[in-house]
């Protein structure tokens, strides 16, 4: 999936299966280099669904649980995470709506399958 701004900067993940989880990859890329990249996962945590960010910046990966589920939505939060708190995806025809959120700021990606 890929999300590209009005100034050219693309982000991307990327998800694969491996054994019972899934890993994944963020990346945000500037004049074709990547210049932040994460590494994802969704895993059982104590039979609830968790995404795990896992960013260079922070010392341990941070574990969103799984909050709210529809048919074509799913919110992940962490109330004691400063940014985000709430990483909701939301499937649409064209791909996915990802809203990175907390109280003071968010933004949204929209991206398309490629």
């Amino acid at each position: 999936m890929s999300n590209e701004s009005k100034s050219g900067i693309i982000t991307k993940e990327t998800w694969w299966n491996e054994g019972d989880k899934m890993l994944g990859k963020g990346q945000v890329i500037k004049n074709g280099e990547a210049t932040f990249i994460e590494l994802l996962s969704l895993k059982m945590v104590n039979d609830t669904l968790t995404y795990v960010a896992d960013v260079p910046s922070n010392a341990d990966p941070i574990d969103f649980k799984l909050t709210k589920q529809a048919n074509d939505s799913w919110t992940f939060e962490n109330p004691d995470n400063d940014f985000p708190k709430s990483i909701e995806y939301i499937r649409n025809d064209k791909g996915f709506k990802a809203i990175v959120s907390s109280e003071k700021r968010s933004f949204t990606l929209n991206f398309k399958k490629i």
